[in-house]
Formats: structure tokens, sequence, C-alpha cells
């Protein structure tokens, strides 16, 4: 417990992005008789990290889940956007590029700028 705590206090105070990545099951899970449609990470940002991306896969489809911490980036150029909302606005507009070039099935994304996240599902 000890050596965990040292390692969150001074590693993860260190880095710029945090990364997890987790695989499903091929199949459809089922809690009481009920299919579960989606299953989408989430990486709330280690303490001192301003970045965090979760990736998880769920019957043949990728999700990815992107939480920046607004007061990190600070804002953008003058603009009104933080660096955070650039950043994850960027993110959202590769993701829908990579759809219409074809080169993923399908992107959909939900941008959420006040608490700084971004969840996209991408199938395969």
């Amino acid at each position: 417990m000890r050596a965990q705590r040292f390692f969150q206090a001074h590693a993860l105070g260190q880095a710029d992005v945090a990364v997890s990545n987790v695989k499903g099951p091929e199949r459809t899970v089922h809690i009481c008789g009920c299919p579960i449609e989606q299953i989408v990470g989430f990486l709330p940002n280690p303490n001192g990290c301003p970045l965090g991306v979760a990736v998880t896969s769920y019957r043949g489809q990728l999700q990815l889940s992107v939480n920046a911490d607004a007061g990190a980036f600070g804002p953008f150029g003058g603009a009104a956007s933080t660096g955070a909302e650039v950043f994850l606005g960027r993110v959202e507009n590769k993701l829908h590029g990579l759809a219409a070039a074809g080169r993923i099935a399908a992107a959909e994304t939900a941008l959420a700028p006040a608490s700084g996240a971004v969840g996209s599902g991408l199938a395969k």
C-alpha cells in the first residue's frame, strides 16, 4: 500500500497522459436478461496528470474516451476556447474525417467542453 501511494504521488504526478486499454467481450453481455448495447470506458485524470485516455472494445467496436483537464491546457491563442476544448475538438474532427474517408466504419462523438471530456464510438 505504501508503494502504491508513493507511485501515485511521484510517478503519476510527473506524467502528461495516462492511458488504459481494456479488451471487452466479443459477444453481447446480458444483465438480468437485458442485452448491454455499449460499454464505454472512462479514465479520470490521476492527480497531477492533465490527460486521460481510455480504449475499450466490446462486440467488435472500439470505444475511445478522452478526458482533458481544462485548467492544465490554459487559453488557446487568446481565443475564448481553452486549449483542452481545442484539443478535444481536433480529436473529434479527426475521428469524423477517418469515418468520412472510409478508414473506420463510423464515428460517434460527444464533446462536453465544460467537463473537458469527449467520448467516441468507433466501429470496426
